[in-house]
């Protein structure tokens, strides 16, 4: 039931505003809602509030909620597909409010992107060395590290050489590997080590001749 009104409010957000359908995706959240009053923690509930989130974000725009659900779903739901995926989503929504306030409100964005570093970190911490960890997730966490380091932070310039290091012994030939090779000899050269980011350079093109 839940799921019907789902996609009723998910097409209906094609042709109208978003406080247009709200009261639809009001009922379609109090049904997911409903779903963990009714059954207790079932891994239904634990996708009810996956797609809860979703819906609040995506159809809803209201980042608050989405947060809302993902933080239950972490507290009730402790293994790695439901409390670290809630958490990875949760440092990505931390991300997209501080790339939205660092233009007019620096300081709050700093404190919001420091924020979804300690979710990401958090999440490593507990999670990466678990047997059975899924490694994409890991090094796209640490990735993501990264790159708030290098794109909004800054300083220390260390700290994302460090990472993308980390990147590339922890998870050789990772999704992000290409990506995380060309920053850090991005990095290298913005450190005035041209020797270091040279040969970064040339093993990169060496590596992966395709890669963008």
């Amino acid at each position: 039931y839940a799921e019907q009104l789902d996609t009723q409010a998910r097409a209906e957000a094609l042709t109208q505003s978003v406080a247009a359908i709200a009261p639809k995706v009001a009922r379609a959240a109090a049904a997911y809602r409903r779903v963990g009053e009714r059954f207790g923690k079932t891994p239904q509930t634990a996708e009810a509030l996956k797609r809860m989130a979703d819906l609040e974000e995506n159809v809803a725009k209201d980042d608050t909620q989405a947060a809302a659900a993902l933080g239950q779903l972490e507290k009730d739901y402790p293994d790695e597909a439901d409390a670290g995926f809630a958490m990875r989503e949760e440092a990505r929504l931390l991300r997209k409010q501080a790339d939205a306030l660092k233009t007019g409100k620096p300081e709050e964005a700093v404190k919001d992107y420091h924020a979804a570093l300690d979710k990401l970190e958090a999440y490593r911490k507990t999670f990466a060395s678990q047997k059975g960890a899924n490694p994409d997730h890991a090094s796209a966490a640490l990735m993501e590290e990264g790159r708030i380091w290098m794109d909004w932070l800054g300083d220390p310039l260390i700290r994302p050489i460090e990472i993308f290091q980390q990147v590339l012994k922890d998870y050789p030939q990772c999704e992000d590997e290409p990506e995380a090779m060309f920053r850090l000899a991005e990095l290298f050269e913005k450190a005035k080590d041209y020797d270091q980011a040279l040969m970064m350079y040339a093993e990169l093109l060496e590596k992966y001749p395709r890669s963008k």
